[in-house]
């Protein structure tokens, strides 16, 4: 029969196999052997077999159940098991029993993480730097869970810490990369992805990231390029066929785009950003029908935008006569100046219509025969209704495609109130202008253009331009601009035309 020394011998040479045969043979002669039974659930943990390998610590645990290293032991295998809970209680026991174990720290915290209860797996991870500061990896998760809670120039300190004491650590610099994206730092992002790419230039995550950063600077044959490489290094990527797709859209290569879409949908059919990605895709090609039905994703892809908490259950686009249907308004002013089109056609159908939205288009709406009712948006969910929808859900419920869209024009009021006389009384064509939007916008490079781009019109006769923009989104000299080239002055500096401004000038 094997020795305990031995059967760790064949462990620490990574004979797995055969050290969990020895595990086995000693357990089996000596039943009371606490120690072997641990390690054999650890030999068990490290081919794959999590079940047993919690069965084998259970045991050793059952023995002395005061020992840190079997409830450290039992931690991990849990973890390996994917029951993040019960390893997180194991953990921490093991941790409180031996507090310097800085390793069951470090672990407790990615079970914490795991389980969402990131407070406490920053609590987890601080403790294990205490008592090994040069593990990276604990501070590199420390400085992501910190960053997730906002707080972007510690979670940058904790990066820097790393690099200074590791300068080829390449996961920090790719953490490094991430964050400043996520706290708007572009150029920074892209230093630092650069820097990552230079590090190894086929580690996955450096060129995720710095294709991630090449698209938000509209860098896009760069983009095109780390994504390429990246799906031939990892064809399972299905974000990397993603973020490829939509690179290779953004430069008008449709085909290209539909085809990588495809392969990221092989891989993963249910995701709803790759599902919203298409749906955004066919509406560009004016594949209407099927764009609007797979628009619904963006509920479940665009985290901040959420349907209005009604009671009443979702109409299904069934019959609409005789029925109380409430529409509640979303995303931006000018989604819902194009969509409300829908409601009279909604109405006409005999359906009573309840328009819920923001204050400042019921001001607009006033005197609209397209909704029956308005509520504030936040009081939809005490308005009684036999049915709600969100406002982009009117085109696939009411099954109008490219060639039944509602055209009526206007299709929305001229506002009441004190129209400029000059403005009612010109007689030359009246062009409004908006060149850009909010410039905070994370793709506002596609979004927005140069206001240069207007001066070959500058001249035409006949034509009077108005400044549509808010005063918001004008960037630095345009204002100054605007006026020099002769336009409209800003609604900003005439106070008649704030209602109008406002309300069109949205982002």
């Amino acid at each position: 029969m094997p020795t305990l020394k031995q059967a760790i011998d064949l462990h620490r040479a990574g004979k797995l196999p055969e050290a969990e045969r020895a595990y086995r043979a000693i357990v089996t002669a000596s039943p009371r052997e606490a120690d072997a039974w641990s390690l054999l659930g650890v030999a068990l943990e490290g081919q794959g077999k999590a079940g047993e390998a919690v069965a084998a610590i259970r045991r050793a645990v059952a023995l002395d159940p005061k020992a840190p290293l079997f409830r450290f032991h039992l931690g991990n295998a849990f973890m390996a098991s994917g029951d993040a809970e019960a390893a997180a209680k194991e953990l921490q026991l093991a941790a409180r029993m031996q507090p310097d174990l800085a390793e069951a720290h470090y672990n407790l915290g990615n079970a914490l993480r795991a389980i969402g209860n990131n407070p406490a797996a920053i609590a987890a991870y601080r403790d294990c730097l205490r008592y090994m500061p040069t593990l990276h990896q604990a501070r590199n998760n420390l400085a992501l869970l910190i960053s997730a809670a906002g707080d972007y120039d510690g979670a940058f300190a904790e990066l820097q810490h790393v690099l200074a004491e590791d300068p080829g650590n390449i996961q920090a610099r790719v953490n490094l990369a991430n964050i400043a994206d996520e706290s708007g730092r572009r150029d920074m992002a892209y230093q630092e992805a650069l820097k990552a790419v230079k590090l190894n230039p086929n580690y996955p995550d450096a060129l995720f990231v710095f294709g991630l950063a090449c698209i938000r600077l509209g860098r896009d044959k760069d983009a095109i390029a780390a994504y390429r490489r990246l799906v031939e290094i990892d064809t399972g990527n299905f974000a990397a066929w993603d973020n490829y797709a939509q690179c290779l859209q953004a430069t008008g290569d449709y085909a290209g785009a539909e085809a990588s879409y495809k392969k990221a949908l092989a891989i993963k059919p249910d995701d709803p950003d790759v599902n919203y990605h298409i749906a955004l895709l066919d509406l560009l090609l004016g594949r209407l029908d099927q764009g609007f039905a797979g628009y619904a994703w963006r509920f479940k892809a665009i985290k901040l935008l959420k349907r209005a908490a009604v009671p009443a259950p979702l109409w299904d686009g069934s019959d609409p006569a005789g029925k109380t249907i409430l529409v509640a308004d979303e995303q931006g002013f000018g989604d819902s100046i194009m969509f409300c089109r829908y409601l009279p056609l909604l109405r006409s159908r005999g359906a009573q219509v309840i328009y819920a939205c923001r204050a400042p288009l019921q001001s607009l709406l006033q005197g609209w025969d397209g909704a029956d009712r308005f509520v504030a948006l936040g009081d939809a969910a005490k308005t009684v209704c036999d049915a709600h929808a969100s406002m982009m859900d009117l085109p696939h419920l009411m099954g109008t495609g490219p060639d039944a869209m509602p055209g009526r024009i206007p299709y929305i009021p001229v506002p009441p109130g004190d129209v400029p006389p000059e403005l009612a009384e010109e007689k030359n064509l009246r062009v409004g202008i908006v060149w850009a939007g909010n410039k905070d916008h994370k793709h506002d490079h596609r979004r927005s253009i140069e206001f240069s781009a207007f001066s070959a019109i500058c001249g035409v006769e006949g034509v009077r331009y108005y400044n549509l923009l808010r005063p918001s989104d004008l960037r630095g000299e345009e204002a100054a601009r605007f006026r020099q080239a002769r336009y409209r002055r800003s609604w900003r500096e005439d106070r008649r035309f704030r209602r109008y401004g406002a309300v069109h000038g949205g982002a």
